[in-house]
């Protein structure tokens, strides 16, 4: 994850400050982006000729990636006369922030365009001069952006899965996303909310708050060389020794699932370790 968000989405912003570098003035990351939306005509003449035909074809990619909000994406440009969505900069940033963020709820930045963004941006950045510029990439860019925040929201709203596909008796009501969604992003980048608003849109009960921490908490210990392997053997009964066991008190004491220190090198399975385990496999995320 740490790889997705420091290659991907961190380069996207961080490319852009070189686009420009045969400039004298080397202007700053936020003086080139307003450069590369300064003109709005050309880039608005492009996304109203692709909105018109995922609207006529029903569909559209770019770079081989597609489109996937084709109901709120037109309206959405349609109601602001197809000019482009992300030229202020700091919204653009709150979007790219966002997306980056999207791990920490279980989901991919790559769900949300990162890939496509980024080779855009590259291209963007590998020209040398401003002259070379062609419009209908910055269009692409605001199309895809904009559709990734889309995208993220309902995902946010309403979950990435259909979850009758897992289970045909789910009973939980089905939450029909926003139908004022464009209003409402337009409104989030006019006033600079993006995060604000989409933080809005993530499930408030605590079973979900739980399950981002425990998320944060694995990823953690992942990104800290794990827990390592304890290896198959025969069932291990309450009084006795085991190699095994000193490994699992050290699995268990990483995910704080054994807090005492004492014994940890034993290989003694104790009424303390039984305890522990009959707490932790009697949990609610026992076997999850």
């Amino acid at each position: 994850m740490t790889t997705i968000k420091q290659n991907i989405i961190t380069f996207i912003v961080l490319s852009f400050s070189m686009i420009v570098q045969s400039q004298q003035d080397n202007p700053s990351l936020e003086e080139y982006y307003r450069v590369m939306y300064s003109k709005q005509e050309k880039i608005t003449t492009f996304i109203r000729q692709d909105i018109n035909r995922l609207q006529q074809e029903n569909f559209l990619e770019f770079e081989g990636e597609k489109i996937l909000s084709k109901n709120f994406l037109p309206q959405f440009y349609q109601e602001r006369n197809f000019q482009p969505a992300w030229s202020n900069f700091e919204s653009f940033n709150e979007a790219v922030l966002a997306i980056e963020r999207s791990y920490l709820d279980g989901l991919l930045p790559t769900d949300y365009h990162a890939d496509i963004l980024l080779k855009i941006a590259d291209r963007i950045m590998n020209l040398t001069s401003q002259e070379d510029l062609d419009y209908k990439w910055v269009a692409e860019f605001d199309i895809l952006l904009t559709d990734a925040i889309f995208l993220y929201a309902f995902h946010l709203y309403d979950g990435k899965t259909d979850p009758y596909s897992f289970d045909l008796n789910w009973n939980f009501s089905h939450n029909d996303f926003p139908p004022d969604a464009p209003e409402r992003l337009s409104s989030a980048i006019e006033e600079r909310s993006i995060l604000q608003q989409l933080n809005r849109l993530r499930p408030v009960f605590s079973e979900y708050k739980s399950l981002m921490d425990e998320l944060a908490l694995y990823r953690s210990i992942a990104e800290n060389g794990g827990w390592g392997t304890i290896e198959e053997g025969g069932k291990i009964d309450p009084g006795s020794s085991d190699p095994r066991i000193s490994l699992i008190r050290k699995r268990l004491q990483i995910s704080n699932d054994l807090n005492s220190t004492e014994m940890m090198e034993s290989t003694y399975y104790d009424t303390y370790l039984e305890k522990r385990y009959s707490i932790i496999s009697g949990s609610p995320w026992a076997g999850c």
